[in-house]
């Protein structure tokens, strides 16, 4: 894979291009990006202190990326794709990860999805100059899945998972508006303004760092790469 493949910004010049990628998808119903909140409750009760909500729609798609060493296929780096420019790399024995098994434990955001490392509270966020928060909530009620018990897709094998190149949107996508809007980066201007509902996301092989593979043959990639595949 080439570095290129990922957002300018957030680059590590640390991270060479050629490593295999593992990309593992998770889908969430629907986006809602908390806004306005309220910090005193989003910790233990983020729907009590969720006020305001944008980004709104059906279906979202959220990765992470596995890179590994092309010959030994040993684990390099991790790269947690988030909200516009804002994924993050990080060293596959770097201290701040926790596994689980072997393998690294990550946490969706509430509302928007983005992923993160295990942890707790606001995260703020680069794109809208910290003046908004993903957030970490750790109350009762939430549930993991552990990588023993959770079955993978291979998204590759088009012929059990044709949805994964799928031309159309995973949500509502009723006007142009709501179309253009999904593909612009977000920012303070954005939620200012009236992109408070947007289509839903594309399939997982048309975006992200898989520019040009639903193009082709899925699998002939996963070949080449030596068998893994995004999942």
């Amino acid at each position: 894979m080439s570095v290129t493949a990922f957002p300018a910004k957030a680059r590590d010049p640390d991270v060479p291009s050629g490593l295999i990628a593992l990309e593992y998808w998770f889908y969430y119903p629907y986006n809602y990006f908390p806004l306005l909140t309220n910090a005193d409750l989003m910790n233990g009760a983020p729907i009590a202190g969720d006020d305001e909500n944008v980004d709104l729609h059906q279906g979202d798609w959220e990765h992470v990326d596995v890179l590994l060493d092309p010959r030994t296929h040993a684990p390099l780096w991790l790269y947690l794709a988030r909200h516009s420019y804002e994924g993050q790399f990080l060293p596959w024995n770097s201290p701040q990860i926790q596994f689980d098994q072997g393998h690294p434990l990550l946490q969706a955001a509430f509302g928007g999805h983005p992923t993160y490392l295990a942890g707790c509270g606001a995260r703020p966020r680069p794109v809208t100059y910290d003046l908004t928060s993903d957030w970490l909530s750790c109350g009762s009620g939430r549930f993991a899945f552990r990588a023993a018990t959770t079955p993978l897709v291979d998204m590759a094998d088009l012929a059990r998972t044709p949805w994964a190149c799928w031309p159309g949107y995973f949500g509502e996508a009723s006007t142009k508006l709501e179309v253009e809007a999904a593909g612009q980066p977000e920012n303070v201007i954005d939620s200012a303004k009236h992109f408070v509902f947007v289509a839903g996301p594309r399939a997982p092989l048309r975006q992200a760092e898989n520019g040009g593979v639903c193009s082709g043959d899925p699998a002939a990639f996963e070949r080449a790469a030596g068998g893994g595949g995004a999942r």
